[in-house]
């Protein structure tokens, strides 16, 4: 076993620890259980315990072993977890929106600038009027290049966009997978009830 699979074995061992105690499982929880590790390879282990989490909550009607009370506890800190990421992602997305339209709107501003600023005294005598068309020339050339640079910026901001929107959306129907096995485990409640009911007329 590599040192980075023992890694992740030790977090996903300690984070089911925690919450068997009643406990969300968070990056200092874990590392003070472990009593060493970096924080940032046990964020990315606890990520994916989180991941695993919900497939193990799914298999709970094939593993009759684990307690009811664990397993509602799991369920509701779960739960919890998905409300927490949701909000998360809708806080990223609209810095995201913001920081986009802050540097649309710095950019206008400063295209707008430089144009009065240039505008402004221009052709005093025919040399100077030439040198400053050069320079003017210049400066434009420098000013698109780097409103390409801020133009990669708005692409990369919208891809990013894009990301947190798919987390979302995958976030949704994680919760919806989640209510509908709840739903299910429920009605199969409702059914064994109704059947011992009927066994004790």
């Amino acid at each position: 076993m590599s040192e980075h699979d023992s890694t992740y074995q030790k977090v996903f061992i300690a984070a089911d620890e925690l919450l068997a105690l009643g406990q969300r499982p968070t990056q200092q929880s874990v590392r003070d259980l472990l009593g060493t590790g970096s924080l940032t390879t046990i964020n990315k282990a606890l990520n994916a315990w989180w991941q695993s989490l919900g497939e193990r909550l799914q298999m709970q009607r094939q593993r009759p072993d684990i307690p009811e009370q664990i397993f509602n506890m799991a369920n509701q800190i779960w739960e919890q977890a998905l409300a927490h990421s949701a909000a998360e992602n809708s806080a990223k997305r609209q810095a995201l929106e913001l920081e986009y339209a802050d540097k649309m709107t710095a950019l206008k501003a400063q295209e707008t600038a430089l144009i009065t600023q240039k505008a402004v005294g221009y052709s005093v005598t025919d040399t100077q009027s030439e040198q400053k068309v050069i320079q003017l020339t210049n400066e434009k050339l420098s000013l698109s290049q780097h409103n390409q640079r801020l133009e990669g910026e708005i692409v990369n901001l919208r891809e990013a966009h894009q990301n947190a929107q798919q987390q979302i959306i995958q976030q949704d129907l994680r919760i919806q997978s989640l209510e509908a096995d709840k739903s299910a485990k429920e009605q199969e409640v409702q059914r064994l009830h109704s059947l011992i009911l009927s066994l004790n007329k």
